[in-house]
C-alpha cells in the first residue's frame, strides 16, 4: 500500500480515469478515493501534493467527505509544512484545500481546529518571508480569511453565482470561541503592521476579516492604509489590479472613506471603469455590495446615456452586464425599461417583442447569420429567466417560440444548459408548461434525443412532465423512430429511462405502470407535505446523560423557532466536585446564558431568533475528573406546560357552545378535568425523573463514601497491626540480654 500511495504515476491515472467519467455520482466516488489513499497514514502526503498538485487541485472541488477532507488536512500540516508552503506547486493544493474546508466544519471541527493551528502558528513564524512571494502570501491570505469561514454550495460554479448577481446571501460557519478568533486576528494584525512589504492581497484579507469581527481595529487598519500608501487617492488607485483588492474590501463596509471618497471618484470617472478590464472587475463589486436603492438609480441614470448604455451591452465584460440586469431587477429599479432598451438595441424589428428571445441569444456574435447562439448571450438569457417576476419581453418571446427553433436551441450546448435551468430554476417554466409547450416540439424529439446536448433538455422534460397525458404524448413521438433512437449513443440513456420497449410492445401495460408511478410519486409528495405540516405541531422534549472527560467539552445542537420558550435542566450527578461550567449560544453565537463551576441549575429563556442554538459542557477546569450530567430541553408555554400540550385544544374546543345547551357547563367541566390530569401526569412525571436524578445522585455518593471508610479502615488496621508488632519486639528486645536492638535501646554498645 505504501508503494501504491507514493507511487505517483497511481494519481495521474486515477485523474486520467477522472476526465473519461461522464457522471457527477463517478467523480465523486473517485475522488474519495484518491484522497483518502492520500491522507492514509502509510502515504507521504506531503510528496504526493508536491508531485501530484495539478490533479489534486482538479479533484478537490469533488470531494463529498469531510471526514476525507479533514483527515488530509491533518496529514498536510503535520510534518514538513513550511517546506509544503514554500513548495510553488503544493501551496495551491492547500490555498484550495481551505477554500472547502469550511462545508466541513460541522462535523469534524475539532481536527480541522487541530491541523488550523498548526498552519496558523507556521504562518505567523515566516510571515516576512511568505508575504514577499506570490503563492505563499496567498496561504496568508486563505489562512486568516478561514477565520470567518464561507460555505460553499455543492451546486457552486462560476456562472450560477454570476447569474444569482447576489441575491442568495452568502452563509458562514460561525467558529466556536475555542478558535480564539479575534485573539488570532490581532496577533496576525501587529506582526502584518510590523513587516516592512506592503502585501495588497494580505492586507485586503485582514481588512476583511476585521470587518466582520472588530470594527473597531477594522477602521484603525483602514485609517493608517488610506494615510500612508493612498494619501492622494485618485482613480488611478481603483484601476490597478493590486490596490483594487484593498478597495473592493471597503466597499462592503460602510465608511467615510466610502461613501464621501471612493462613491465620488467613481461617479466622476466611470467611463474609466466599465470598459477596463480591472474597473469593469470593481463596478461589478460595487453593484454586489449595493443596499441603497438611490445609488442603484443614480447608476442606472448615469448608464442610461445612449452611448454608454450601447457600450454597456456590445462592449463591456459579460459579468458586469449580467450584474447590472441583476441588481436592476432586485431592486426593481428600471426593470421592464431596461429590457424594453436592450430589444430596441438588439431587435431589427424593434416592435416585434416575438424575435427578442432569438435575437438576445445572438448576442455579440461574430456572424449572426450563421451562428444561432452565443455563451455571452445565453447567459444573459438566462439572468433574464431567474428573475423573481419574469419580463413581460422574455415571457412573450419564449411563448412565441416555434418547436424548430426550440429544437436548434436544445442541440447547441449552450441553448441546452440554457433550457434545462429554465425548468429547473424559472418561475416561467409553470406557465409554459400549461402553454402547449409539450405540444410543440412533438415533431422534434427524435432529433433533439439523438443530439448530445439536446438529449439532456428531453430527459428534463420527461422528468418535470406534470400530467401522464404530456408523458404519453412524449413517448408517442418517439416511438415512431424506436429502432433508430436504439442505435443512437445519446438516446439510448433516454429510450431506457421512458421504457420505450415496454411502450411498443404493450402500450396499454406501459400506460398503466406510468400512472401507478404517477401517482405513487404524487402521494410521496402529499405525505411530504403533510409530514412537513405535521411535525411542527410536535414540541421538542430531549433528556440525556451524558459523561464529560476531563479536560474536554461537550456541545449539542439544537433548531429552534423565534418566539419560543426554551427550559433547560442540567444536573451533575458524579465526578469530582459535582461541578460542571454551562453555556447557552444563540445562532450568532452570541451567548444567552452561562453557569460556572454549578451543581445544577434550571433556567427558561425566550428565543428571539430562528436557528440553530448550541449549549455545552465544560469540564476543561478539571485536570482528571470525568463528569456525568444528566440535562433536558424542552418547549413550553407561558404556564411552564409543555407546547405539545397545545395540540390537544383544538379539538376540546370544536363544539360550538350554543348547540350544546345545559350541557356546556358539563363539557368545560369534562374539559377542564381532563387538562388537569395531563398537567397533573406531567409534573408527576417530571418529579419522577428528578427524584430519580437525587437518588442517582445519593447512591454515587454513598458508594464513593462506602470504598473510601473502607480503604482508611484497611490502612488503619495496617497502621495497628504494624505499631502492636513493633511495640511487642521492643518490649522483648528490652528484656534480651544478646538482643542487638535491645542494646541500642538501653544505650549498651
Amino acid at each position: 500500500m505504501a508503494a501504491l500511495s507514493s507511487n505517483t504515476k497511481y494519481y495521474k491515472e486515477a485523474y486520467n480515469l477522472f476526465q473519461q467519467c461522464s457522471q457527477n455520482e463517478d467523480r465523486h466516488d473517485l475522488a474519495n478515493k484518491v484522497f483518502d489513499e492520500a491522507s492514509s497514514p502509510t502515504s507521504d502526503t506531503v510528496q504526493i501534493a508536491k508531485a501530484c498538485s495539478r490533479e489534486l487541485e482538479k479533484l478537490l472541488p469533488f470531494v463529498t467527505s469531510p471526514t476525507i477532507l479533514s483527515s488530509f488536512f491533518d496529514r498536510l500540516t503535520a510534518l514538513e509544512l513550511d517546506d509544503l508552503i514554500r513548495d510553488r506547486s503544493a501551496c495551491f493544493v492547500l490555498e484550495k484545500l481551505l477554500n472547502y474546508l469550511p462545508n466541513g466544519l460541522s462535523t469534524e471541527n475539532e481536527q480541522i481546529r487541530v491541523a488550523y493551528d498548526r498552519l496558523f502558528e507556521c504562518v505567523c513564524e515566516h510571515l516576512d518571508d511568505y508575504i514577499k512571494e506570490t503563492g505563499t502570501s496567498h496561504i496568508i491570505a486563505s489562512t486568516i480569511s478561514f477565520l470567518h469561514p464561507l460555505i460553499i454550495p455543492t451546486d457552486n460554479n462560476e456562472y450560477e453565482t454570476l447569474i444569482d448577481g447576489g441575491q442568495t446571501e452568502r452563509k458562514f460557519f460561525p467558529l466556536s470561541s475555542e478558535w480564539h478568533v479575534i485573539k488570532k486576528i490581532k496577533q496576525i494584525g501587529k506582526l502584518v503592521k510590523k513587516t516592512k512589504n506592503y502585501n495588497e492581497l494580505v492586507y485586503a484579507t485582514l481588512l476583511r476579516i476585521c470587518g466582520y469581527h472588530c470594527k473597531e481595529f477594522y477602521e484603525k487598519l483602514m485609517d493608517k492604509i488610506c494615510s500612508k500608501y493612498y494619501t492622494n487617492l485618485n482613480y488611478e488607485h481603483l484601476l490597478d489590479k493590486k490596490s483594487s483588492f484593498i478597495f473592493e474590501v471597503l466597499l462592503e463596509f460602510p465608511s467615510e472613506q466610502r461613501d464621501n471618497i471612493i462613491y465620488p471618484i467613481f461617479f466622476s470617472h466611470i467611463d474609466d471603469f466599465y470598459l477596463h478590464p480591472i474597473g469593469n472587475i470593481f463596478f461589478k463589486h460595487l453593484l454586489l455590495t449595493l443596499n441603497n436603492k438611490e445609488l442603484v438609480e443614480k447608476i442606472y441614470q448615469t448608464m442610461a446615456d445612449e452611448e454608454r448604455f450601447d457600450k454597456l451591452i456590445l462592449q463591456s465584460h459579460i459579468h458586469l452586464l449580467i450584474t447590472f440586469i441583476r441588481i436592476c431587477e432586485r431592486f426593481h429599479c428600471h426593470y421592464e425599461e431596461l429590457i424594453n432598451r436592450i430589444n430596441k438595441l438588439i431587435n431589427p424589428e424593434k416592435n416585434n417583442i416575438n424575435n427578442f428571445i432569438t435575437c438576445l441569444l445572438k448576442l455579440r456574435a461574430e456572424n449572426s447569420d450563421n451562428q444561432l447562439i452565443t455563451k455571452e448571450g445565453s447567459l444573459v438569457v438566462q439572468a433574464l429567466l431567474r428573475a423573481e417576476k419574469v419580463d413581460s419581453f422574455t415571457q412573450r418571446s419564449f411563448l412565441s417560440l416555434s418547436g424548430e427553433q426550440i429544437s436548434c436551441i436544445a442541440c447547441h450546448p449552450s441553448g441546452s444548459h440554457l433550457l434545462c435551468q429554465l425548468i429547473l430554476k424559472s418561475k416561467l417554466w409553470p406557465i409554459l408548461r400549461q402553454k402547449n409547450f409539450y405540444e410543440k416540439i412533438d415533431e422534434f424529439y427524435t432529433k433533439m434525443a439523438s443530439d448530445k446536448a439536446g438529449c439532456w433538455f428531453v430527459t428534463q422534460l420527461w422528468k418535470n412532465a406534470r400530467t401522464i397525458d404530456q408523458k404519453l404524448q412524449m413517448a408517442k413521438s418517439m416511438s415512431n423512430d424506436f429502432q433508430n433512437l436504439r442505435s443512437q449513443t445519446y438516446a439510448r440513456f433516454i429510450t431506457y429511462e421512458m421504457n420505450l420497449t415496454a411502450y411498443c410492445s404493450r402500450p396499454d401495460q406501459w400506460k398503466r405502470s406510468v400512472e401507478i408511478m404517477f401517482y405513487k410519486s404524487n402521494f410521496i409528495i402529499i405525505l411530504l407535505f403533510l409530514t412537513i405540516l405535521i411535525i411542527p405541531t410536535y414540541s421538542v422534549d430531549i433528556e440525556l446523560t451524558i459523561l464529560v472527560p476531563a479536560s474536554q467539552r461537550e456541545c449539542f445542537h439544537q433548531v429552534l423557532g423565534a418566539d419560543k420558550t426554551v427550559d433547560v435542566e442540567y444536573e451533575v450527578l458524579a465526578g469530582g466536585d459535582n461541578d460542571i461550567n454551562y453555556w447557552f449560544y444563540a445562532p450568532s453565537n452570541r451567548v444567552l446564558q452561562s453557569d460556572f463551576q454549578k451543581r445544577d441549575g434550571h433556567q427558561t429563556l425566550k428565543l428571539e431568533e430562528s436557528g440553530e442554538y448550541r449549549f455545552c459542557f465544560d469540564n476543561t477546569f478539571s485536570r482528571f475528573s470525568q463528569k456525568q450530567v444528566y440535562f433536558s430541553l424542552r418547549l413550553v408555554d407561558e404556564h411552564g406546560n409543555n407546547e405539545i400540550d397545545r395540540v390537544t385544544e383544538p379539538w376540546m374546543t370544536d363544539i360550538d357552545r350554543d348547540d350544546l345547551g345545559e350541557l356546556q357547563y358539563k363539557i368545560e367541566q369534562i374539559k377542564d378535568t381532563f387538562q388537569r390530569i395531563w398537567d397533573n401526569m406531567e409534573s408527576a412525571q417530571r418529579y419522577q425523573k428528578t427524584f430519580n436524578n437525587y437518588e442517582v445522585h445519593d447512591r454515587i455518593i454513598v458508594e464513593n463514601n462506602f470504598e473510601r471508610v473502607n480503604f482508611w479502615s484497611i490502612i488503619n488496621i495496617v497502621l495497628m497491626v504494624t505499631v502492636s508488632i513493633i511495640q511487642v519486639v521492643t518490649i522483648r528486645s528490652l528484656f534480651e540480654s544478646k538482643s542487638k536492638y535491645g542494646k541500642f535501646l538501653r544505650g549498651k554498645k
